[in-house]
Formats: C-alpha cells, structure tokens, sequence
C-alpha cells in the first residue's frame, strides 16, 4: 500500500464510522509506515491515522471502546505510534489483521482504564 493511499484511508477517517474507513488497512501496513523514516510521507500517515484514532477514542467514537482505554490528555500522534510499534515488536501475531484493532488493542494494553 502506498503513503497516498494511507494517507486516504486516514482522510477518510474523519468522515465515516472508523471500523468502515479502515477495514482495508492492515495492521501490518500500518506497521511498515510507522515504522518508516520519520520525514517519508508515509510515517506522516501513520502519525495522521494515530492523531485521527486518538481523537475519536477521546470522543467515545471508536469500535469496542466502552471505557477501556483511558489515554493521558497530553498523549501525542507519535507517542501512539510508538505504543502500537512497541506491541507489535513484542508479539508476532500481533499484525496480523485490522489496524484498527491492533491500535485499540495496543493502547487498552498502554493505557487502561481504573477498575
């Protein structure tokens, strides 16, 4: 996949139900643009696609959150990036399907909500 069309489902994002906007990008692609030199275009979507998660997480609009990710008021798009490269390093099966899930899965892990 290229930067342009991350860059697209990033977009995308802001206008439809995220579990819709992402169903095509994979956790591994995801991955690979993170992981990507910090001035490509392609690290620049995956920050887009964090910036876009984390702000619809703050406003309860994301898949499967029912108050079990908690984030800091000051969390970055980077420092997002970073939890989900993190957690993806730390288990292979990790990128294994939606980019979504394996984020929401990486910042309930990071960031969890009091019990």
């Amino acid at each position: 996949m290229t930067w342009k069309r991350l860059l697209t489902v990033s977009v995308v994002v802001l206008a439809t139900p995220l579990r819709a906007a992402t169903s095509e990008l994979t956790a591994r692609t995801l991955f690979e643009s993170c992981t990507s030199d910090r001035q490509s275009a392609d690290y620049a979507a995956c920050a887009e696609y964090m910036r876009v998660f984390v702000r619809r997480v703050r406003l309860g609009a994301t898949e499967g959150n029912s108050g079990t990710i908690c984030l800091s008021p000051n969390i970055t798009d980077i420092e997002a990036a970073a939890v989900f490269v993190r957690m993806a390093r730390s288990r292979e099966d990790f990128l294994i399907g939606p980019a979504d899930r394996a984020v929401r899965t990486a910042l309930e892990v990071s960031f969890p909500c009091p019990k």
